[in-house]
């Protein structure tokens, strides 16, 4: 997941955006394409979080004396250019093919019942998934309160940072991929202005303002600790209520559904599901394995990886894909399967996915699931049945996992 260390790397441009507004320096210019040869490269969407600040420094810079007087700066503002095209365009033009072919995959999205694009069930939908993943109510009662008074104060690149948070938040809202890991880079500017509300709160000479900024640290720090190592307590507690607007909301989110950051002690049988199928082919080149399951801690991924590990380089899982995204029938099934010549197929018992009904998985996977489950895949027998262990403590997600083999 790359989201983060483009997070990373877009701070390190605002800093050395930050540095060259006060002083201007040739290092610094050279510094600042340098790291955005690097954001560039990590995500696409790196130059769209990175496009207001870099035209409020480049505004303050060309209004300086110095930079006007001294013709060499802007030699060296295109010299960083021509840097920036070199060590990022390249990559671009090589893997443009890839990058249409997998980008119009992710331009779509993971989710089958999306908001009007125009509707404000479609401008909440972010607002809804900040708060439940990302700063959680309590956080954005902060934020809110925090983006009131920068509003009324006199608050250093007010206009700058509210343009960043709104530019942002709409941009991601109207494109069809309404993912949750776009707006991460966002939230450092959500972190400015909370830290900007819990100054004033803790300056503040009232007892309750004071109360309230000290409860939302501790809080922050006892959920970090709960929902990373359950310490002091399990994470089992959460709490949803109906918003009008955003609807269903954690009002505080202790627990391990539907994200689980804990470490799971459970064992899976990936190991055994591989040593089941090795043992069974211990002379054949290619082995195709159809897996109809795409769980957090069971999915194409990770049996590669676990096949990977035990050097075991004649196994092809197959994963979801535009080919099986547009299956809708029995006889489409049988020609995909056929074509493939999948020796072997992992069906689930129950969850194909878990509990998220919306995943653009979901209903492929379920028709194949039905397909084997019927007994409709006459050239295919059942060979062995495991168990998959609960990974959730509000709900009860165990299942079997039963594998077939072809005829």
């Amino acid at each position: 997941m790359l989201d983060l260390p483009l997070t990373a790397s877009i701070l390190i441009v605002l800093f050395i955006l930050y540095k060259l507004r006060n002083k201007l320096s040739v290092k610094y210019i050279y510094l600042l394409f340098l790291s955005l040869a690097i954001a560039q490269s990590i995500k696409w969407y790196a130059c769209i979080y990175l496009i207001i600040p870099i035209f409020f420094t480049t505004q303050q810079l060309l209004k300086k004396k110095e930079f006007q007087k001294n013709k060499s700066y802007s030699l060296h503002l295109l010299f960083g250019i021509v840097i920036f095209t070199i060590l990022t365009v390249p990559w671009y033009l090589a893997n443009f093919e890839t990058l249409i072919h997998q980008g119009s995959f992710a331009w779509i999205g993971e989710s089958i019942t999306r908001p009007d694009f125009l509707s404000l069930d479609a401008l909440f939908f972010h607002l809804k998934l900040i708060i439940m993943f990302q700063t959680n109510f309590f956080g954005f009662l902060l934020f809110a309160i925090s983006i009131i008074l920068i509003i009324k104060n006199n608050v250093p690149n007010k206009l700058e940072l509210l343009l960043i948070l709104i530019f942002n938040y709409l941009f991601f809202t109207f494109i069809p991929n309404r993912n949750i890991r776009y707006l991460i880079p966002l939230m450092p500017f959500f972190a400015m202005v909370m830290g900007y509300g819990i100054s004033r709160g803790l300056e503040s000479k009232k007892t309750i303002v004071t109360f309230a900024s000290v409860f939302i640290i501790i809080y922050y720090f006892f959920s970090y600790f709960i929902l990373s190592f359950g310490i002091p307590v399990r994470p089992i507690y959460k709490y949803t209520y109906y918003f009008p607007l955003i609807k269903w909301v954690d009002l505080y989110y202790l627990a391990d559904y539907p994200v689980k950051t804990i470490y799971d002690s459970a064992i899976w049988p990936q190991n055994e599901i591989i040593a089941d199928i090795k043992k069974d082919n211990l002379n054949q080149e290619a082995v195709m394995i159809f897996t109809c399951v795409d769980r957090y801690y069971l999915n194409t991924d990770n049996l590669r990886l676990f096949s990977k590990l035990k050097d075991i380089n004649n196994f092809f899982f197959s994963s979801y894909n535009f080919e099986i995204l547009n299956i809708k029938n029995e006889n489409e099934i049988k020609e995909y399967v056929k074509k493939n010549n999948f020796s072997y197929a992992l069906i689930p018992l129950k969850n194909v996915v878990g509990e998220d009904k919306n995943y653009i998985a979901y209903k492929p996977l379920k028709l194949f699931q039905e397909y084997f489950l019927s007994g409709q895949a006459e050239n295919f027998k059942f060979v062995k049945e495991y168990s998959l262990p609960k990974s959730q403590s509000l709900i009860n997600d165990g299942d079997k996992l039963l594998l077939f083999k072809r005829r």
